[in-house]
């Protein structure tokens, strides 16, 4: 039964995990080398080699090109849409392409009367979008 060795350090254990990666396919003897010097099993040197081989197709595997896209809420009030309408309106808009803009970008679509009220005076119709 083995036991663990704390007082080996990563740094220790990168070095030996490199040398035998640089020694693959080789039988020059290094695992027992390392070993030996390490007081280790060569198990336990095979099993670093394996970490470090695992580790290292884990980091390297391809990823994403670019920044990680960062996900937005939007919280869609009555304030919102208002002023949506107002300034799709003011762009000279139709009400049906204000409708359809809404409905696309905050995803809400308010009916005409509601985008006309709003266009024409300004404030929300009484109840809400």
């Amino acid at each position: 039964m083995s036991c663990r060795r704390d007082n080996i350090t990563g740094e220790e254990r990168a070095q030996i995990a490199l040398q035998c990666l640089a020694s693959q396919g080789r039988r020059d003897g290094k695992r027992q080398e390392l070993a030996a010097k390490y007081s280790l099993s060569r198990q336990s040197i095979h099993r670093i080699e394996r970490q470090a081989r695992a580790a290292l197709a884990e980091i390297l595997k391809p990823k994403a090109h670019g920044p990680v896209a960062r996900v937005r809420e939007v919280i869609v009030t009555p304030e919102h849409v208002q002023r949506s309408v107002l300034v799709l309106a003011g762009s000279a808009v139709s009400e049906r392409g204000i409708q359809a803009c809404l409905e696309q970008i905050l995803g809400c679509r308010p009916s005409v009367i509601r985008v006309v009220s709003a266009a024409c005076c300004g404030h929300r119709a009484p109840s809400d979008y």
